[in-house]
């Protein structure tokens, strides 16, 4: 015997998912990498941290999966650069460098609905190297 099942989608919670409340078909997903990540610019150790978390966005496509770092676990300091971006989930984006190559953003003032992702940093995976589980 087959059976339908039907569930409304707005009444499903799922942990740690955050959506745009003005299209609620983009949203991201974070949970946390759970071991030790490290990143390096060449052989320089950038960070090192066993907060990250991956974030996961969907929206106009499902874009590659992201690692984030607390900016507490930096072990050194970035230049601030002159270019920002603007998401409608997230925010207004702010770009760092290293030896004056953009290698990073964050979200540094995200939206009041994005607030997990305050504080946290993510790189350019073609400029660095991230190692997880070290």
């Amino acid at each position: 015997m087959n059976q339908m099942i039907h569930i409304e989608a707005e009444h499903i919670m799922v942990e740690n998912i955050v959506r745009n409340p003005q299209n609620h078909e983009h949203f991201m997903h974070i949970q946390p990498v759970g071991v030790l990540v490290e990143v390096y610019v060449v052989d320089e150790l950038v960070a090192s941290s066993e907060q990250a978390v991956w974030l996961q966005e969907t929206g106009k496509s499902v874009y590659a999966p992201r690692i984030y770092v607390p900016k507490s676990d930096l072990l050194m300091e970035l230049e601030l650069l002159d270019k920002q971006t603007h998401c409608p989930l997230k925010g207004d984006a702010s770009y760092y460098g290293y030896l004056g190559k953009e290698i990073a953003w964050a979200y540094d003032a995200p939206f009041d609905f994005s607030q997990q992702i305050k504080g946290l940093m993510s790189f350019l995976p073609e400029r660095v190297r991230v190692e997880i589980g070290v």
